[in-house]
């Protein structure tokens, strides 16, 4: 009967703190829902956008109870898995065996009990020999194939092609070009408001289809992008000719100056030749 009615006793005292909790979650639980169909909108693909692939199940993703490396499609990874597996786990185990087994030799053999007089040797020459000459050979076994393996992965990139050196920080990209002049560019993310208010290049009246490809590959892609832009700056892009260099600038002008309408009808700048 004590213990019911200690229960009875402490289900009412918990009432009062679960009814209050439920009344301070309410209105986060309802602006929860009524924010999850804002959120599904902005996730969407717009149309003729990239639509991501899903997963696919054991493919690039752990698996319950896998062991070793994941299946491999392409003739690089099934090598440096047949390597992985074959060769150098045979090795390590049978290295790991080899020294286990002298391990317990010496405590068995040498200890105080067994051994109750140490022998007085210095060296041995043959022993000495042979635990240097073993492991030299068995690192030369193991680098042939990793020299090679290293050596397939690598390929010259051809003369005329244009070196980027991307760094990750903390909360933004920078994109440098060592190449040309070694200058940067530096990728932050725009607010919201800037965001929809920027204009694509490939929307601007008066830039070459050729133009807009070359200002893309160097990282810019909207009015903000390039209206900071001088003209020894356009000068160290690949294929921007001085003449072209100054057709931007004057657009660029035009369009901070004047406040002119940014935006062309997408005809108009694809048609447009380069000079």
């Amino acid at each position: 009967m004590r213990f019911g009615e200690g229960a009875r006793t402490a289900g009412q005292m918990l009432k009062a703190p679960l009814a209050s909790l439920a009344v301070l979650l309410a209105p986060q639980i309802a602006w929860a829902q009524a924010a999850a169909p804002a959120v599904a909108d902005r996730l969407a693909v717009a149309p003729g956008g990239y639509v991501p692939m899903k997963p696919t199940p054991g493919i690039g993703m752990p698996v319950n109870g896998g062991m070793g490396l994941q299946t491999q499609f392409s003739p690089l990874g099934h090598y440096a898995r047949w390597f992985h597996d074959g060769p150098l786990l045979w090795i390590c185990a049978v290295i790991s065996v080899l020294v286990m087994g002298l391990l317990l030799f010496v405590v068995l053999r040498f200890n105080k009990r067994a051994n109750p007089v140490p022998s007085k040797t210095s060296h041995n020459t043959l022993i000495e020999i042979v635990w240097t000459l073993v492991p030299t050979l068995i690192l030369v076994g193991i680098a042939v194939p990793s020299i090679d393996l290293l050596a397939k992965q690598f390929k010259s990139p051809p003369a005329n092609t244009l070196t980027i050196k991307a760094t990750g920080n903390q909360w933004f990209w920078t994109y440098s070009y060592p190449d040309n002049g070694g200058f940067e560019v530096v990728s932050n993310m725009l607010p919201e408001e800037e965001a929809a208010a920027d204009v694509p290049l490939s929307d601007i009246e008066g830039l070459a289809t050729a133009t807009v490809a070359v200002l893309e590959s160097g990282g810019y892609r909207t009015l903000n992008d390039i209206i900071d832009l001088e003209r020894e700056d356009l000068l160290k892009l690949p294929g921007i000719a001085p003449a072209e260099a100054d057709r931007i600038m004057a657009i660029i002008t035009e369009l901070t100056e004047d406040g002119g309408d940014a935006a062309a009808p997408a005809e108009e700048s694809g048609t447009a030749k380069a000079e």
